[in-house]
């Protein structure tokens, strides 16, 4: 199983990802959707914040399999989370487009 520290760098990872690539449609495409994009963005790190919050919320003396299932569902879940955010990223750069 790899590390919790490494699990977290991970995550971190993602959300700085995400964040740079919300900054970057800004640039693109200006003030006029900003409004909308530090709604996801705040809307995303809330969601993240609730999965991370979780890591540490396991039974340490529960066997292997389980604590072993508590962080692949943990990493699911996350996964789930930014694709669906990245839908949504997805969707205010379509209805830009379509103006």
């Amino acid at each position: 199983m790899a590390s919790i520290r490494d699990l977290k760098k991970q995550m971190n990872s993602v959300r700085a990802g995400f964040l740079d690539d919300c900054s970057l449609l800004v640039l693109a495409h200006g003030d006029e959707i900003a409004e909308s994009v530090d709604a996801l963005c705040q809307e995303a790190f809330d969601r993240w914040d609730a999965v991370q919050k979780r890591i540490k919320a396991y039974d340490k003396k529960a066997d292997s399999k389980v604590i072993k299932a508590h962080f692949r569902d943990l990493k699911a879940e996350f996964k789930q989370v930014t694709e669906e955010q990245y839908e949504k990223l997805s969707a205010l750069v379509g209805k830009k487009e379509e103006k």
